[in-house]
């Protein structure tokens, strides 16, 4: 649903604040958990306003902003885009062994 969202604002058809909206309907219905929190949809689909990376990396990203860790990734093509504008972006190679 999130990315069809996302689709959406970057072909025009909806505005930012209407998906904000629907995002805030869809929290209302409680699919998700409790404890689940209802920014972290809000802040991930904002970052791909200005990356064009996938819904849930953002997500992800969101996340470990939020809670202060590392998003570690092996995708490449992710971490091309992604690991120079966000230092929570941790190549896998990087990790020591």
């Amino acid at each position: 649903m999130a990315s069809a969202f996302l689709i959406a604002i970057r072909s025009g058809r909806i505005t930012w604040a209407k998906m904000q909206e629907d995002l805030a309907d869809y929290s209302r219905m409680a699919i998700t958990l409790p404890e689940d929190p209802d920014t972290l949809l809000i802040d991930g689909a904002r970052l791909l306003l200005d990356v064009p990376i996938g819904y849930y990396d953002g997500v992800y990203l969101a996340l470990a902003d939020q809670v202060g860790g590392s998003f570690v990734t092996a995708d490449d093509k992710f971490y091309r885009k992604a690991g120079h504008l966000f230092p929570s972006v941790t190549w896998i190679g990087d990790i020591p062994v």
